[in-house]
């Protein structure tokens, strides 16, 4: 590695890397309501064409011509058939190498030197067992089936584009609402070069519409870019069933430090039969109203989980986000917080955050005569401190805050006027991949990579970093219960620990006796597959 790379630096709030996507596509329910190409703003024209993809201008029309002209032709031919993502994306994506290995200039991402083209991206081919690659050729011969009268393309090139996407591809996030939720999936030749690792990091990946962006949560120096790992899975999500999605999906046992720890330290997690309820109840996205009582009997059935639980987490934040949309703001905020003090994922933590300020706003918290104007202070405070470095000072949703922080009349106005389009009185339908499944690309709140070759300690912190998160201890103090107001302690993050992340967050975070004792082992051994990787159907 060349002095170069040894010493990049980053300040906070910088971006470390950066890149537009090979091929990206819209979910099939946002296709009416966002632009298809910028993946921002709503759309207000159609293709003259097929009539179902949509623009917000004709300049993005015009940009998004050569990577539609295939799925163009697709749709004209199967009006009364609708194309699911994964399908459309490999289209895409088979469009554009076709186009440019006829051209001969076929595109190259660079990852910090590293260049790499389609043809460079895993398919793991060769680790399919005989049921998957059954399955897989059956959904390579639809699509050929489909693109073989309009493109110069053969089974084999269908098959491999298909098995380059599945491994590959990432959930596009709307980072532009403050619900972050997913809007598609898209394909990066150089940022797929980075590889998994379960411990946070001090960088946190942000979608600027297509346009993906790692932003530095803190000064860091990256002494080797192929050190920089991002999250496969929800790093907080139960340790068997990470290592099970990571096996079953993308062909490796993860052997991170914090795998490592879990491995050897288990916890009680959430009974399966109620697992299986909320898997079940979010593929039918429920009403609000409905998911009210849903969300809090599900809620009362984990009691004796602690909110760190990613079962226990994921129900806070969903039903604080619907307590807001029936009017229980006080409820809302409530959750907000319990959910608030046991997540260490930013950008969790900023959706959280932005809905508890929405719900202060409409309380009159802001307003001077209301006793707990000094809790929307600090949660406000708390949001803008995240926000500006994750999405700059510059973007609507850091403004929304600022205007909060202002208190006016008209803050909670500009706040939904930031917000996320109108997707009817719903949740979303859950992605599978927040429960380990394989229905969803990569875990949309962290990053993409290629395999487990990631290092925990990929940068290194620089000691000007500002402690922003001292102003959660006093936050939860003064809109929690007593009993709910203290962060839980994480034996597995204890100073010293070398599974301890480089989180800002964690770091910042106070620390209680564990029940479990501590963990300092050096060098724990790595976890072995205890059956062979071809034999898991």
């Amino acid at each position: 590695m060349s002095d170069m790379c040894s010493a990049l630096r980053f300040p906070a709030g910088s971006v470390i890397v950066e890149e537009d996507p090979y091929a990206c596509c819209l979910d099939q329910d946002l296709l009416k309501i966002m632009c298809s190409f910028c993946v921002r703003k709503r759309p207000n024209v159609v293709c003259s064409r097929c009539n179902v993809v949509k623009y917000c201008n004709t300049e993005c029309e015009v940009k998004d011509k050569a990577y539609h002209d295939l799925e163009c032709n697709v749709l004209r031919l199967r009006i009364n058939e609708q194309l699911d993502e994964e399908t459309r994306l490999v289209i895409r994506t088979l469009d554009r190498c076709v186009r440019e290995r006829k051209q001969g200039a076929d595109s190259i991402g660079d990852f910090f030197g590293y260049r790499r083209t389609i043809y460079d991206l895993e398919s793991h081919a060769a680790d399919l067992n005989l049921t998957k690659r059954e399955k897989a050729t059956r959904r390579a011969n639809y699509i050929f089936g489909l693109v073989k009268e309009h493109v110069d393309t053969s089974r084999d090139q269908v098959f491999e584009i298909l098995l380059k996407c599945r491994i590959n591809k990432i959930t596009l996030l709307n980072h532009h609402s403050p619900r972050f939720y997913c809007c598609g999936s898209a394909l990066y030749l150089a940022v797929s070069k980075m590889n998994h690792s379960c411990v946070e990091a001090p960088y946190v990946q942000i979608f600027d519409g297509r346009k993906y962006t790692l932003r530095a949560l803190r000064d860091i120096r990256v002494d080797n870019p192929l050190t920089l790992t991002v999250h496969y899975v929800p790093p907080n999500m139960p340790f068997a069933q990470r290592q099970k999605h990571l096996l079953h999906n993308y062909y490796f046992i993860c052997n991170c430090a914090k795998c490592c720890w879990q491995a050897r330290h288990p916890i009680p997690e959430a009974d399966e039969a109620i697992v299986s309820r909320i898997e079940k109840t979010f593929q039918t996205a429920p009403d609000y109203n409905a998911w009210y009582n849903i969300g809090k009997e599900l809620l009362a059935k984990l009691h004796d989980l602690p909110d760190s639980n990613f079962y226990v987490n994921w129900l806070l934040t969903h039903t604080q986000w619907t307590c807001t949309m029936v009017g229980h703001l006080e409820e809302s905020i409530y959750y907000g917080s319990r959910a608030l003090r046991s997540t260490d994922i930013v950008t969790t933590i900023e959706t959280i955050l932005f809905s508890m300020c929405e719900s202060m706003i409409k309380l009159g918290w802001h307003k001077p005569e209301s006793k707990k104007q000094i809790a929307f202070g600090q949660a406000v405070k708390l949001a803008k401190s995240l926000f500006v470095l994750t999405h700059g000072a510059n973007h609507k949703l850091y403004r929304a805050l600022e205007s909060m922080q202002k208190a006016g009349e008209d803050a909670y106005q500009y706040a939904h006027q930031a917000g996320d389009f109108q997707r009817g009185n719903t949740l979303p339908p859950c992605n599978p991949t927040v429960f380990g499944q394989s229905g969803r690309p990569r875990y949309a709140h962290s990053f993409p990579g290629a395999n487990q070759l990631g290092d925990a300690g990929a940068a290194t912190p620089s000691m000007t970093w500002q402690p922003w998160m001292t102003y959660l201890p006093r936050l939860l103090a003064s809109v929690l219960p007593p009993q709910f107001s203290q962060v839980p302690s994480r034996p597995c993050l204890a100073t010293g620990n070398p599974t301890t992340p480089r989180c800002p967050i964690i770091q910042q975070l106070p620390r209680f006796p564990s029940p479990t004792g501590r963990f300092s082992a050096p060098n724990p051994p790595p976890i072995r597959p205890s059956i062979p990787i071809r034999q898991l159907s």
